[in-house]
């Protein structure tokens, strides 16, 4: 997540330069630093300082929202990945229609091998089998062809 981000974070849920600092593993020079850095690319001040420690202004509240929504799509979409490279697919199941298979799934697959080298590729042409019976029973993961009206459920 973007140091600034992360920064302001910390200071506008502790109110607190140093338990900012703590709290983030950084020097309070550091934090204040991204704190500044962050109000002058946004052209308007975020908190306000006084002996007591600090509190966000009206556009610091307003930034605050917006910033814990950003952390909490950072955190779900490493979490997405962390699934996808780690106990993600290991073998993908795909069923072709005749003219799908001829014209596109090679190079499909080729795309697929380079992005995910360890992923096991199968390749079901049969023709005569119902592949939504085949989709509907895992058997296959992606079918790529026409499929009737009466074959597809919702």
């Amino acid at each position: 997540m973007d140091k600034r981000l992360n920064a302001f974070l910390a200071v506008a849920r502790s109110k607190s330069i140093t338990a900012a600092a703590s709290s983030i593993n950084l020097a309070q020079s550091s934090v204040t630093k991204r704190i500044a850095a962050l109000e002058a690319e946004l052209r308007t001040p975020l908190v306000h300082r006084d002996r007591r420690g600090m509190s966000l202004t009206k556009a610091g509240e307003a930034f605050f929202l917006r910033a814990e929504r950003i952390e909490r799509e950072y955190h779900d979409g490493l979490e997405e990945i962390d699934v996808i490279a780690s106990a993600g697919l290991s073998e993908l199941k795909v069923g072709a229609g005749p003219v799908f298979h001829l014209n596109w799934v090679a190079g499909l697959f080729s795309k697929l091998n380079d992005q995910f080298p360890d992923l096991k590729l199968d390749l079901k042409t049969v023709h005569n089998e119902n592949m939504a019976n085949l989709l509907k029973s895992g058997e296959l993961d992606v079918y790529l062809g026409i499929l009737s009206e009466t074959e597809v459920d919702s």
